[in-house]
């Protein structure tokens, strides 16, 4: 669905704001518990 919508050059219309700030905030903690060694169930 991205990949189509990107190819219509409709992309705003396919995807929601607050779904990527979720999927960047996601990716932005995951990150951090790469570089800090942490295991998932640790604060």
């Amino acid at each position: 669905q991205l990949f189509v919508a990107y190819r219509n050059g409709r992309v705003d219309e396919a995807v929601s704001l607050g779904f990527l700030l979720c999927w960047i905030g996601g990716d932005l903690t995951n990150f951090k518990g790469c570089l800090s060694n942490q295991l998932p169930i640790q604060f």
